[in-house]
């Protein structure tokens, strides 16, 4: 049997909700499509680059 990439991202997901961080699929983020979901972070690497 052979181990897909949509079996590990479902590994992930389930690992991340176990911590607490819930899994959302990116079509169902309401945002535009030259939004950054964490605009903070993106800040942060640029400046340090």
């Amino acid at each position: 049997m052979k181990f897909t990439e949509a079996q590990l991202e479902k590994a992930f997901a389930v690992l991340l909700e176990n911590e607490n961080f819930p899994h959302h699929l990116g079509e169902t983020i309401s945002r535009s499509t030259d939004e950054v979901l964490i605009e903070e972070d993106l800040q942060k690497f640029l400046l340090t680059q």
